[in-house]
C-alpha cells in the first residue's frame, strides 16, 4: 500500500474520535528496521468503543502508553493514556474503509450547530505534480481508492443526515496550480482526464457537486469549467453522468478574471445550478441576491430528493 494511502488514514482521525500525528509518523517511518509500518494513537479517553473493538479485533489488543513528558503534545492540550497499534502498509487501505462510518463523527458535531451540508468529500485525485492546496485533501493517487472512499464519506454523511458536496468535478488532481491564487490550465487529453480525473466522479450518490475553476484547454481552450457550456454539459453531465444539483466554486476566487455579478451570472448561463460566494462581504451579498434569478425547476426538483435525506 502506498504511502499516501497511510497518510489518508492517519488524517482520517484528525480532530474527533481518534488522533493521529503524521509528523511523527513519517519521522518513524524513516527507521528501516525498528519502525517498519505506521503507527496509530488513539486517545482512550476521545475515542468510540466501536472504533477500539475492531482495532482490537483487526489488529490484536493494543497497548497502553502513558503520557510521558517525551509524549508530543497537542496544540491544545497534552495527551492522556493511549492505545498504541502498529499498522503495516498491507492492511491500512482495509482498515481505513472499516473504521469509517465510526471516525466521521465531526458530522454530529454539525448538526448540534445547525448544519447540514458539509462540502465533503474531495474526490480529485493526486498526481506527483498535484498543487498543495489540494494535497492530502485527496485520499490517494489510485482512483479506485479515491472513488471508494468518497462512497463511503457520501454514504456515512448522509446516513447522519449531511449533504455532501463532491469536489472538484471534473478534477483537480492535475492541475499544478492553486485555482485560489491564479487560473489553472491543464493540457492533457480527453482520453486520459477520463482515465483517471473523471473516474471517482461518475455513479455517485451525491446530491451536490462542486465544479473546477480550471481550464481544460484540450476541451475548452477558452473557458474554465465552471463558465463552459461544453464541459458542464458533455462531460460533467453526459460523459461522467452527473445528474445532482451543481455548484460553482467560490466565485471570488482568482481563477475567475471578471466582477463577482459576472461571474454568478457566467456560471449559471454556462450550466451552474447554484453559485457559493465564500468572501462573506454583506454589501456583495445584497448585489449577488439582486442580480441572480431564483432557483429554476431542475433544481427545486432535486432540493427535494436532498429534503428526503435530511428528514
Amino acid at each position: 500500500m502506498d504511502k499516501e494511502n497511510i497518510s489518508y488514514l492517519a488524517g482520517l482521525f484528525d480532530g474527533e474520535g481518534c488522533i493521529t500525528y503524521k509528523k511523527y509518523l513519517r519521522t518513524w517511518s524513516k527507521k528501516p528496521k525498528a519502525y517498519n509500518c505506521w503507527v496509530i494513537r488513539m486517545e482512550v479517553s476521545m475515542t468510540d468503543k466501536p472504533v477500539i473493538d475492531y482495532m482490537h479485533k483487526v489488529l490484536g489488543v493494543g497497548t497502553v502508553r502513558p503520557k510521558t513528558k517525551k509524549t508530543p503534545p497537542t496544540a491544545k492540550t497534552e495527551w492522556k493514556d493511549q492505545w498504541r497499534w502498529n499498522v503495516s502498509h498491507r492492511n491500512a487501505y482495509e482498515i481505513a474503509k472499516a473504521i469509517a462510518p465510526f471516525a466521521i463523527t465531526k458530522k454530529d458535531k454539525l448538526l448540534e450547530i445547525g448544519i447540514n451540508v458539509n462540502t465533503i468529500p474531495v474526490l480529485d485525485v493526486l498526481r506527483n505534480n498535484t498543487n498543495s492546496i489540494i494535497g492530502d485533501r485527496s485520499f490517494s493517487k489510485h482512483k479506485k481508492i479515491v472513488k471508494e472512499l468518497g462512497r463511503i464519506a457520501i454514504k456515512v454523511s448522509h446516513s447522519k443526515k449531511i449533504i455532501s458536496v463532491i469536489k472538484h468535478i471534473p478534477g483537480h488532481g492535475c492541475s499544478a496550480q492553486d485555482s485560489h491564487l491564479s487560473t489553472p490550465k491543464v493540457n492533457l487529453n480527453k482520453k486520459i482526464l477520463n482515465k483517471i480525473d473523471f473516474y471517482p466522479f461518475k455513479s455517485t450518490s451525491a446530491k451536490l457537486a462542486m465544479t473546477a475553476h480550471i481550464i481544460y484547454s484540450k476541451i475548452d481552450s477558452k473557458n474554465v469549467s465552471t463558465f463552459s457550456k461544453k464541459i458542464i454539459k458533455e462531460i460533467i453531465r453526459k460523459k461522467i453522468g452527473y445528474k445532482g444539483i451543481l455548484m460553482s466554486d467560490d466565485i471570488s476566487m482568482k481563477a475567475l478574471n471578471y466582477d463577482l455579478i459576472t461571474n454568478a451570472k457566467k456560471s449559471l448561463l454556462a450550466g451552474c445550478n447554484l453559485v457559493l460566494y465564500c468572501a462573506g462581504n454583506i454589501k456583495d451579498n445584497f448585489k449577488l441576491i439582486k442580480s441572480v434569478p431564483y432557483i429554476d425547476k431542475f433544481t427545486s426538483q432535486k432540493t427535494s430528493e436532498i429534503y428526503k435525506i435530511l428528514r
